[in-house]
């Protein structure tokens, strides 16, 4: 499309209502128009209606690019018309016809083509008037529709530069910046395309050319780099000026040449023309001799100074000519002296040309490097160090190897030094004479200086004994000169002795006795070790004592004493009775070869251990004026000294005390009393409430000396009760006040007991009468309270008098008491409360001051110490006029009343009865000396408020208001015909009569307003001006008609619309500004800012950007005009930017027809940031960078490349690099600035590749950088021979006789230490003075040595074989060894041992890696002693890998750390052979023969240490003990293991801390409750309990062994009442099932869920009293998970619930009883007589039985007729319970359920159902159970308590059981389902019913039982 309508360019917009006005004006006149040129219709036709013009077809405004081509329809013209077939036809006339024309066509009769006929252009004429014009063909004359085109702008215009100079001149000094000229162009084409840019096409960095405003046309020429007239005299500009922007598709440009001169100024130094970079100058050149020339001139060259030279340093070898700069010889040189030595022959100097005259910058210097070259003027000289020096004594070991070293003396470096340089510097090394077939030198060939070495080449002259020292001379001579300069050194080496035996002990065992504890120096034992070596190395030093008690002993390193190191307890008989100990012997004053020996130290006994009581004190109970314990007393003690001897005999003695003559005590330790005692007397004695009397027993061993122990008896007297309390008053008093609170204390009573034991001297209270619920007393303190819930009267009850008894400690009859009585007297108090009166209806009025009074409350109340206060509770039900209620939060109108405590009410804050004009009071009275709690009584007060004329008329605005005013509008120039306001206004007074006038009207407009008073109508009196009044403003005041009247003023705001007609002017845009590359997205660059005069939209201003120039960089804020970062700038593609910014009014919605716009362009300039890291190129490298390992230090090899994208010439583009990581940091380095690659050492050894990570970074901030690793390679260069590494030097090699031609021999293996050819070894022989190598072959490659002929041991024995290494580098380096291969005879015979058993013993804690001892020696019957070997192998039980034998020493070796407890004795079977190949192979030991003597057994036993704690075998114990327990009862055993053995595994039990008493009643204990017997475990009770007590005791225990190891348990004490046990009662002995009490115990608790506690196994006793020792009863209670005894009833239905997995444990543990614990005692005679009693009583019931059976018989057939009818309903029903209540049948036990148990059920059940099926079978069914009973099947009975042993015993799921009248029926034995049972209460029968499901559905079963 080629055009659009400025409305599609501008939407969307808001159209001003000026606009709609004018267009409602437009469509009035068209449509007079047309009325006006209608004509008249006739009588037959209908109306004709007036066509008009589409609003959006009529080519208004339309705009029409300026590139249009002449011909293109660009526009369709649109009309309406109501007439349907109306045909319209349009046309142009007038202007415009030269530029359009019509076309019309019938196909759209509505329609219309607009063709251009005329080539446009916008710069001759913007916009086009055409007048167009339509009808339909009926109207008398066209409608006319003035249209007007716009033409748009495009770019075809050209710019043009005007006013330009084509030369510029700019001195060469001229600064960066610096403006060199001004440009100016124009272009005809408006907006952006109008807008010119400047650039330069050449020298961009030197000159720039800036576009300084783009909308005028004109930019200037910068300098911006540095001008250099010697460089560059000129310079020629090409400057292009283009239009539009840089986004538009079409750019049009013009070019213009400038050319710069630069005017030359003096600044540029002196140039060097001539001079040598480097000069080499032999060492012996004469002085005056020249060496070189150097020319400079003056770098400026249109006025050349003259020049004159000198040099830097002036004190050097050379001078130069200041005229000519001719360089010369000034002094002589010596290359090898002073500091051409220190610079290797080179000297820097600089060379300085200065211009005449002198002036800053006017000097320039070069640096010339003369090098002295060498001549051969000296000879090589050798040095220790720097020292020189003609000769080197040295020494070496007699068994050293080929290629030792031989050691210099300390401190000497052997050094060899020739000055001269290359050839001259070359020179070899030798050694001269004899001593050259001996030793080698390295190197042979130098150049310049070496580090030399001497070697030995041949080790076999090495021998101590023969020769011990070696002279001969090493010659330097140089290779390659004319002269042959030589020097020589003088060599004396010494050969040293080595240590070649090992000492041995003789002997190698040893055996002691010594008595126990020894003291300090005690002597022990001897050893001796000797040595076959002479000097040092013979000397043997005693080094160390092994073993856990070797720090016991001392051992004297020169002789070999063995003494006890200090007094020690350690050395105890009775805890080590043996030490074991190793002693460690080594040569060479106790630096060399070592051997052990093994010691045996047996401890023999000495009286040193005293008695040991078994417990520290014992303790008994005696009653006062008894001569015999509750329980014997006994003590007990050991002595650990050996046994059965005097040392632990042991006898007892009580030691005299104040009561001793009481007491004797036996042998045996048991104690006797001889006297009773009397406990009130001992009691009293001490002031106590108990009776305690201490003895203290000895004991005394029969050794020497006799040693004693004490112990302590403590003995406790039981009392008596004989005295009864007593109160301290006969009467007591308290007062009460009436209104006490329950628990208040009224008097307190005591009694005291005469009684001195706290049981029976303590003593309780108890109210016996009088309380009448209204008081309570403590039982031990005895404080009279207020009973709870006790209310109190005096005027009911003044007084009370209570009887309180005492009651002591006693048991039933035996308690004692005594009484008093107590007086109480109740007091009154103030009880009344006040009353209010009835109050009228009060009224104040609304203008009461603050303060006023209202009225004066009262109250009455009766009492007379009333004292009363009055409060104001709330306000409530405030009403307004019209009885709104109001809400508080809207008016606080509670604060507006007050009262006072004395009752005036008052204003407490301003009334407003236009709020609230009623309200209610709350009022409160209170008596505040009320005694009684809280008096009150409260009131409503009514209140009415009186209007005053007190509020001024209040404005009314409409809904829509904004606010507190009156707001419209209206259009300048516009007088509206209605009120353009009305005001509205109220008064919350009653009188509302308002009037209304103008106020505060500026003069100057009273003539356009008027306001009517009555109804406030405002009206528009004459046209308004919105630039002289935007805003008119005034106030309305409205007056009510009150007394005095009150008024009320409003503001009244009218907005005088206006039009657009100003443009946006700028009032801030800079030119330039300057943004960083690195600025972020959304940040500021420049805001500008731009002012319209205009309002509302048309003044507001918005900002656009041009996008040509903005290029999606930059977007600026369409209001504020803020310029931001659009997306992110990088100055390296672009530097500067032109922004056109737009500033346009009434742009809210778009551009529009209406809207406005300036434009302004802004420079921005793009500030570099260092955001680009540098680069290294590596481009030229295409693998790793070679080197040699010659290569000297500070070698250059590479120079590294880098580049950074930063602007140049900044920090930023400045590059640095350094070394950050590889693995040659250590080799290389690279510089600085240049990044040169250098080696940092030599590089010898130093083959391989390595990498060198190089970091190159940049200056700028932040740093950046980039690393890159470059690899280099360094090559190898042969300079290593090959070393030997197998076998090693003059090794021998043994080889069988008998092997055949091919057997490999050995393999020769050698290692070189460079790398490819260099260390590829061949292998050959050497040949040998005997050519022994033509007896073998050797492989050149790998090494491997076969024979070539067959060997003859007796013709020859060995061999010696030279093996030369040589590598196959150049030069080709090697190394030859002599090796001895030896002929080993054919060995017919092993070793056998001469004993078939051995035995060692080891502590289990015997340190790994310590030697045993040795097993025995095998003898060797082969005839060739010489070479005979015997070596000795583990074959089997050393499965754990424990022991290690070594084959050759047989020292049996402990290699992992024992435990006895594991293993106590390992069974190893040692093998003697000859074969030392053999491996040890571990396993079960293997059965022994008598014919193979080569095997041997060896027996270690662990010997026990105390290294396990004792464990408890639960870690929480609990038990029972009830409160009828006698003192001294056993309540539990506690049992702990020690997997030790002996001594070690004793263990003793002791109590840790305090038992913790938790019981329901407070109780204090004397003594503990319990005693724990120390060396079995058990728990003893220490006290006697009260029946009252309840609770349980917990204490911790521990188990210790001998040395104090030890574990810890918890035990918990419950206290139990003898009903809460359950008796179970076991098949066995009370000591068989102490054997599984603990397993069963744990059973039941896991299957149970609770704690199950065994708190004795006793045995059993029958209800009759009767003992059967083959049951034993084991009596239980059970907690539950909340720490809560469990009742019997709840364990044995929790028993019954679990039976399915009770079952196998009550058949495991031979449970055939469970039932509630009873206390049963043996049959005495009483027992037995009444037994025979009642014998004799049953046999006369028994004859009166049968008198009633003959009378049974008499009537059954009467009654069998009868019954039999009154069951027929029961038989005829399908149920086999139908019509039966349990209750209603004869014969059955409704309670047979209760308390059952089915534990014993299965084999009862099943013995009585074989009883009953013989009683079913004979049955005539005439009993009356039969009768009443369904079907007749056999049942079991279940009973609670069925013993059943033996045969009787049976396990089986399921009983086969016969029923009369029908087949067998499958019956279970479990009893699952229990709830249908018939039940009967008779306990005569026990008949139980039991439902049992099978296949074919349910069948009850009956039982009847014997008589119980």
């Amino acid at each position: 499309m080629r055009g659009k309508t400025l409305a599609q360019l501008t939407e969307p917009q808001r159209i001003p209502a000026s606009q709609w006005l004018l267009k409602w004006s437009l469509l009035t006149a068209a449509f007079l128009h047309s009325c006006a040129y209608a004509e008249p219709a006739s009588n037959s036709a209908t109306l004709n209606t007036i066509p008009r013009f589409d609003l959006k077809g009529n080519l208004d405004n339309f705009v029409i690019s300026e590139d249009a081509k002449v011909g293109d329809i660009i526009y369709t013209l649109r009309g309406q018309d109501s007439d349907p077939n109306a045909v319209l036809t349009f046309g142009v006339s007038g202007e415009g016809a030269d530029v359009v024309e019509i076309i019309n066509s019938r196909d759209t009769p509505r329609e219309a083509k607009v063709r251009l006929i005329r080539k446009l252009d916008r710069e001759t004429q913007a916009s086009h008037l055409i007048r167009l014009t339509l009808t339909d063909g009926i109207i008398s004359k066209p409608i006319v529709q003035d249209s007007t085109l716009y033409v748009e702008d495009t770019n075809d215009e050209t710019p043009q530069f005007v006013n330009y100079n084509t030369t510029y001149y700019v001195p060469e000094d001229a600064a960066p910046g610096t403006v060199i000229g001004l440009l100016s162009a124009r272009d005809k084409d408006a907006g952006v395309f109008g807008m010119v840019r400047f650039d330069e096409l050449d020298n961009r960095k030197t000159f720039r050319v800036e576009t300084l405003n783009p909308n005028t046309g004109t930019g200037r020429i910068v300098l911006i780099g540095h001008l250099d007239y010697e460089s560059q005299p000129m310079y020629q500009l090409r400057i292009i000026v283009m239009d539009g922007m840089d986004s538009l598709q079409r750019v049009n440009t013009a070019t213009l040449a400038v050319v710069v001169q630069v005017l030359d100024v003096q600044d540029t130094p002196p140039q060097f023309i001539i001079y040598p970079s480097v000069q080499f100058v032999p060492e012996n050149v004469a002085i005056g001799k020249e060496v070189f020339n150097v020319l400079a001139q003056d770098g400026d060259r249109g006025v050349p100074n003259k020049i004159e030279y000198a040099l830097q340093p002036a004190d050097g070898p050379f001078a130069i000519d200041r005229q000519s700069g001719i360089v010369y010889v000034a002094q002589a040189l010596d290359r090898e002296a002073g500091t051409l030595k220190a610079t290797g022959g080179t000297i820097v100097m600089t060379v300085v040309a200065t211009e005449v005259p002198n002036t800053p910058g006017s000097t320039a210097s070069v640096q010339v490097t003369v090098i002295i070259e060498d001549v051969n003027d000296n000879s090589p000289k050798f040095y220790n160090g720097e020292e020189p020096t003609d000769s080197y004594t040295t020494s070496i070991l007699e068994n050293s190897a080929v290629g030792a070293l031989v050691s210099m003396e300390s401190g000497v470096i052997p050094r060899v030094y020739d000055p001269d340089q290359g050839i001259n510097g070359t020179f070899a090394l030798s050694i001269v004479g004899e001593a050259s077939d001996i030793f080698d030198i390295t190197p042979t060939s130098v150049v310049n200086e070496a580090l030399f070495m001497i070697r030995v080449r041949n080790s076999s002259y090495l021998d101590f004994e023969v020769q011990k020292q070696f002279q001969f001379s090493v010659m330097a001579r140089e290779i390659g000169t004319v002269e042959l300069f030589s020097s020589t050194a003088s060599f004396t080496v010494n050969v040293l002795d080595a240590n070649d035996n090992v000492p041995v002990f003789n002997p190698d065992f040893y055996e002691v006795h010594m008595k126990e504890n020894p003291s300090e120096g005690t002597h022990v034992l001897k050893v001796q070790a000797y040595d076959s070596d002479t000097g040092d190395f013979g000397v043997i030093f005693y080094t160390s004592l092994q073993g856990k008690y070797a720090d016991l002993f001392k051992l004297d390193p020169i002789t070999g004493d063995i003494t006890v190191a200090k007094s020690s307890t350690a050395l105890d008989r009775e805890v080590i009775p043996e030490v074991y100990l190793s002693v460690e012997a080594k040569d060479n004053r106790g630096l060399g070869n070592r051997a052990t020996a093994q010691i045996r130290i047996i401890l023999d006994d000495v009286n040193d251990n005293a008695p040991v009581f078994d417990v520290d004190l014992y303790e008994a109970t005696l009653l006062e004026n008894h001569q015999s314990f509750l329980r014997p007393l006994i003590v007990h003690a050991t002595d650990r000294d050996a046994p059965d001897t005097p040392n632990s005999n042991i006898t007892y003695a009580i030691k005299p005390s104040q009561y001793s003559g009481h007491f004797a005590v036996n042998s045996n330790g048991e104690i006797f009393v001889t006297k009773p005692f009397d406990y009130e007397a001992i009691a009293a004695l001490y002031n106590e409430s108990s009776a305690v009397i201490q003895l203290d027993i000895a004991a005394f061993d029969a050794g020497e000396p006799r040693l004693s122990a004490f112990a302590a008896v403590k003995i406790f007297l039981q009392d008596e009760n004989d005295n009864a309390p007593v109160f301290l008053q006969q009467q007591y008093a308290g007062i009460v006040s009436e209104a006490a609170l329950p628990g208040t204390v009224v008097v307190t009573v005591a009694a005291m007991d005469a009684d001195r034991s706290n049981l029976y001297g303590r003593v309780v209270y108890r109210i016996e009468r009088g309380a009448q619920d209204k008081f309570a007393i403590d039982a031990t303190t005895g404080v009279i309270t207020l009973a709870s819930g006790a209310n109190l009267d005096r005027d009911v009850q003044e007084s009370y008098e209570l009887k309180v008894i005492a009651l002591d400690g006693g048991f039933g009859s035996d308690q004692k008491t005594g009484s008093t009585t107590v007086t109480i007297t109740v007091t009154d108090v103030n009880n009344k409360s006040p009353v209010f009166p009835t109050f009228p209806v009060v009224e104040v009025s609304e203008a009461a001051p603050i303060g006023s009074v209202i009225m004066q409350i009262e109250a009455h109340d009766s009492d007379l110490s009333a004292r009363l206060t009055y409060t104001l509770i709330d306000v409530t039900d405030a009403l307004s006029e019209s009885q709104v209620p109001v809400r508080q939060e809207d008016f606080n109108y509670t604060a507006c009343f007050g009262l006072r405590t004395d009752g005036t009410l008052y204003v407490a804050a301003p009334l407003d009865r236009e709020v609230f004009e009623t309200v209610k009071l709350t009022v409160q009275v209170q008596d505040v000396a009320s005694e009684a709690g809280l008096q009150t009584a409260v009131a409503t007060i009514s209140v009415r408020i009186l209007d005053v004329n007190d509020n001024p008329p209040f404005f009314i605005f409409p809904q829509m208001a904004s606010g507190q005013f009156y707001e419209n509008s209206v259009i300048e120039n516009f007088v509206p015909t209605s009120p353009i306001f009305t005001i509205v206004a109220s008064d919350k007074d009653k009188d509302r009569k308002i009037t209304y006038s103008l106020d505060q009207v500026d003069p100057t407009l009273q003539t356009f307003f008027r306001i009517n008073s009555d109804t406030g109508d405002i009206r528009l009196l004459q046209p308004l001006d919105h630039e002289q009044f935007a805003w008119i403003n005034f106030t309305v005041q409205a007056t009510d008609s009150g007394k005095p009247p009150l008024s009320s003023v409003v503001p009244v705001f009218l907005k005088v619309i206006d039009v657009n007609d100003n443009n946006p002017n700028f009032t801030i845009a800079p030119s330039e500004v300057t943004v960083s590359e690195a600025a972020a997205v959304g940040q500021e660059v420049t805001t500008v800012h731009a002012v319209d005069p205009d309002s509302d939209a048309y003044g507001m201003v918005s900002y656009t950007l041009d996008p040509a120039t903005a290029l999606g960089k930059f977007t600026i804020d369409q209001d504020s005009g803020r310029i931001t970062v659009a997306s992110p700038l990088d100055r390296e593609q672009r530097d500067s930017f032109s922004l056109v910014v737009n500033a346009i009014d009434d742009y809210q919605n778009g551009f529009n027809r209406e809207s406005r716009k300036s434009s302004v362009t802004i420079r921005i300039i793009i500030q570099d940031v260092n955001d680009n890291a540098p680069l290294i190129n590596s481009d030229d490298l295409t693998g790793c960078i070679r080197l040699i390992e010659t290569d000297a230090a500070g070698t250059q090899f590479y120079t590294i490349r880098a580049t950074d994208a930063d602007q140049p010439g900044t920090p930023n583009s400045e590059i640095r690099y350094r070394v950050v990581g590889g693995n040659g940091t250590g080799l290389f380095d690279v510089s600085s600035n240049f990044g040169i690659m250098t080696t940092k050492v030599a590089l010898t050894n130093r083959y391989g590749n390595y990498s060198l990570n190089v970091e190159a970074k940049d200056s700028g901030f932040p740093v950046l950088s980039s690393n890159f690793t470059f690899r280099i390679c360094v090559d190898d260069f042969n300079d290593n021979a090959p070393v030997f590494v197998q076998p090693f030097a003059n090794e021998s090699v043994w080889v069988w006789e008998n092997a055949t031609v091919g057997t490999p021999v050995v393999q020769i293996r050698a290692t070189d230490s460079d790398i490819g050819d260099n260390a590829r070894i061949k292998y050959t022989f050497a040949t040998d003075q005997n050519f022994d190598f033509q007896t073998f072959k050797i492989d050149e490659d790998s090494g491997w040595i076969v024979l070539a002929k067959t060997l003859d041991r007796e013709r020859q024995k060995q061999y010696s074989l030279f093996v030369d290494a040589h590598d196959m580098g150049i030069p080709r380096r090697n190394t030859v060894q002599r090796f001895t291969v030896k002929v080993k005879d054919i060995n017919d015979n092993e070793p056998i041992f001469q004993v078939a058993r051995q035995e060692f013993h080891v502590v289990e804690n015997y340190k790994p890696n310590s030697v045993i001892g040795r097993v025995a020696e095998a003898l060797d019957e082969d005839g060739d002693a010489e070479h005979t070997q015997t070596c000795y192998f583990i074959t089997s039980g050393n499965n754990m890998g424990a022991f290690v034998l070594d084959k050759h020493t047989r020292e049996l070796r402990l290699l992992s750390s024992l435990d006895r407890e594991t293993v106590s004795v390992y069974n190893l079977t040692v093998q003697a052979t000859s074969n030392c190949g053999l491996q040890s192979v571990p396993g079960l030991p293997m059965p022994l023969t008598t014919k193979d003597h080569t095997v041997m057994q060896a027996i270690v036993v662990v010997d026990d240490i105390n290294d396990n704690a004792p464990k408890f075998t639960r870690h929480e114990y609990t038990a029972g003990v009830t409160v009828e327990s006698k003192y001294g009862t056993r309540v539990t055993k506690l049992t702990a293991t020690d997997p030790d053995t002996g001594e070690n595994a004793i263990i003793h039990y002791s109590l840790i801390g305090e038992i913790h008493v938790n019981l329901n009643v407070p109780e204090t204990f004397r003594d503990a409750p319990f005693t724990l017997d120390k060396n079995t475990g058990e728990v003893f009770l220490n006290v006697k309990f009260t029946p009252d007590m309840k609770g349980y005791f917990d204490f911790n225990v521990t188990a210790e062994d001998r040395d104090g190891l030890n574990d810890t348990a918890k035990v918990f004490i419950y206290l139990l009442r003898a009903d809460q046990r359950v008796q179970f009662t076991l098949l066995g002995k009370p000591d068989e099932v102490h054997a599984v009490e603990e397993a069963l115990r744990d059973v039941l608790s896991n299957i149970t869920g609770a704690r199950a506690n065994i708190d004795d196994v006793v045995t059993h006793i029958d209800e009759n009293g009767n003992v059967n020792e083959r049951l034993s009863d084991v009596l239980m209670h059970f907690v539950d998970p909340s720490g809560k005894i469990m009742d019997v009833d709840t364990v044995i239905n929790l028993i019954d619930q679990m039976y399915d997995r009770l079952e196998s444990v009550f058949a495991d543990y031979k449970i055939i009883e469970v039932q509630r614990a009873v206390a049963h005692e043996p049959a005495t005679t009483e027992t037995t007589i009444l037994k025979a009693m009642l014998i004799g009583i049953t046999m006369g019931l028994l004859l009166l039985l049968i008198v009633s059976i003959g009378l049974f018989c008499s009537q059954r057939s009467r009654y069998t007729r009868k019954l039999r009818a009154a069951t027929a309903v029961a038989f005829s029903s399908s149920d086999s319970t139908a019509g039966l209540h349990p209750a209603e049948v004869p014969g059955t036990n409704i309670h047979s359920y209760e308390g059952s148990n089915p534990v014993w059920m299965n084999s009862y059940v099943e013995k009585w159902s074989k009883d009953t099926d013989a009683v079913s079978r004979t049955s005539n069914k005439s009993s009356i159970d039969e009768n009443c009973v369904p079907p007749p099947n056999p049942y079991e009975e279940q009973v609670r308590k069925t013993t059943f042993f033996g045969e009787e015993v049976k396990r089986s799921s399921h009983n086969l059981v016969m029923s009369p009248g029908s087949g067998p029926i499958l019956r279970k034995s479990n009893i699952h389902d229990l709830s249908d049972r018939p039940r009967r209460s008779d306990q005569q029968y026990n008949n139980i019913y039991e439902t049992i499901e099978d296949k074919e559905g349910k069948y009850m079963t009956k039982l009847e039982s014997t008589e119980l």
